[in-house]
């Protein structure tokens, strides 16, 4: 359809991407290649405002991914989602091992994974209940021929067993908190992305949401009163009634600094100057940096 023959796709992926970093990069680009028509004196506009963007490289099955990754020192995140753990500890170790051979500061080689799905409740057993029918019912229409590639069969085709060795995340908080950790221990990565059930009806996944949220919201006052208690102080009253997003019940909200400056310009009658850019909380080292 797209005029790539079958085994070749790869091959035009690693041209266009090259292509792509330099029109993010330079002006007046002059370029030919296999995969698509020439360019002549060619600038990409609007321009990136902050440079040119950090690309993750999605890695699922195949090693070349992961190389294309490691080549240009960008991030790889790995899909983690229907093959064993093993399977893809294989395709980071690579990225790893790739991404040192062509003189990348390690520091740099940012590993994301995802995961198969994410449903929590109060029990295991209730998310094993309420999600196990239909993650079975998914994987028996994602396994059928025609429906999957060659070769990427779902593996897990039992909620236990999806549950035990497989990448859904499914289960209690506790439980789902010790996968992560699992995770971790093959892949030692800086990111962990969730995907959420949209298969579930909308009035079930909004109930998940907002139970979720009284959760997060009770586990982190929770968690905040214990601090304060750990350090021989007084639980202050505000570390108890902080809501989920950290805002003082009926009191007003932190105010950004960068607005209380312009607001107290205009006050005055002074012409505000433009808004100060923030610096980064991230440093140069860190995965969200641009």
């Amino acid at each position: 359809m797209f005029g790539i023959e079958e085994g070749r796709q790869w091959d035009a992926l690693a041209e266009k991407y090259g292509l792509l970093r330099r029109l993010w990069r330079e002006a007046s680009v002059t370029w030919s290649g296999e995969f698509r028509g020439p360019l002549e004196e060619v600038t990409s506009l609007p321009r990136p405002y902050a440079g040119a963007p950090r690309t993750w490289h999605g890695s699922a099955t195949t090693l070349t991914s992961a190389a294309l990754a490691a080549e240009w020192g960008d991030p790889l995140f790995s899909a983690n989602a229907i093959q064993p753990r093993d399977a893809y500890t294989r395709l980071i170790e690579h990225y790893r091992s790739e991404h040192a051979r062509h003189g990348h500061d390690p520091r740099f080689a940012y590993v994301g994974a995802g995961a198969g799905f994410l449903y929590v409740a109060d029990t295991t057993q209730e998310a094993r209940r309420a999600f196990g029918p239909t993650y079975e019912r998914m994987i028996e229409f994602f396994n059928a021929p025609g429906n999957h590639t060659p070769g990427n069969d779902w593996v897990f085709t039992s909620i236990d067993d999806a549950i035990e060795r497989g990448p859904v995340l499914v289960g209690s908080p506790q439980q789902i908190a010790e996968k992560i950790l699992w995770f971790h221990e093959a892949y030692g990565h800086d990111l962990q992305s969730f995907s959420l059930p949209t298969v579930l009806p909308h009035e079930q996944r909004a109930g998940d949401a907002r139970a979720g949220r009284r959760r997060g919201a009770a586990g982190r006052a929770e968690g905040r009163a214990d601090d304060a208690v750990d350090r021989g102080g007084p639980v202050r009253r505000t570390a108890r009634l902080r809501g989920a997003h950290g805002r003082r019940r009926g009191g007003r909200d932190r105010e950004d600094p960068r607005l209380s400056e312009r607001r107290q310009a205009l006050s005055t009658g002074r012409r505000p100057g433009p808004p100060r850019r923030r610096p980064s909380r991230c440093g140069p080292a860190s995965p969200w940096a641009p």
